[in-house]
C-alpha cells in the first residue's frame, strides 16, 4: 500500500469518528404568495386587473448554539401575463433565470 493511501485511510477514519462532534441543524422553509388587484378609479372603462406571485425560500443552518447562517431568496416573483408569462418561472426585472437574494447573513452570538 502506498504511503498516500495509508494517510488517506487514517484521515478518513479520524473524520468519521469526529463528525458527530460537528453535528449541526439545517432547516428549509418558504412561502408562496398570489395576489390579485382590481383598480377602477373613476368608473370609466379604465379599469385594470392583474395578479402577481412570489415564491420565497429560506434556509437556516445552525452550526452551533452560537453560530447560524441564514439565506433567503425569491424565485418566480412576477406579474401574471406579463411578457407572455403563463407559469411560475424565475423572473427578476424581466430577465429570466435570475434569483433575488433577499437576506444572507451569518449570526455569531459570542460574549466578549
Amino acid at each position: 500500500m502506498s504511503k498516500f493511501l495509508k494517510i488517506m485511510i487514517v484521515l478518513l477514519t479520524i473524520a468519521a469518528f469526529a463528525a458527530p462532534a460537528f453535528a449541526s441543524d439545517f432547516s428549509i422553509g418558504g412561502q408562496m404568495r398570489v395576489e390579485g388587484f382590481y383598480n377602477d378609479v373613476d368608473s370609466n372603462d379604465d379599469a385594470s386587473m392583474h395578479w402577481d406571485q412570489r415564491f420565497r425560500v429560506q434556509s437556516v443552518w445552525k452550526v452551533s448554539d452560537e453560530v447560524k447562517a441564514v439565506l433567503r431568496t425569491d424565485i418566480g416573483e412576477a406579474q401574471w401575463g406579463s411578457d407572455g408569462q403563463n407559469s411560475v418561472r424565475a423572473n427578476s426585472g424581466g430577465t429570466w433565470g435570475q434569483l433575488h437574494i433577499d437576506k444572507a447573513y451569518l449570526q455569531i452570538d459570542k460574549e466578549m
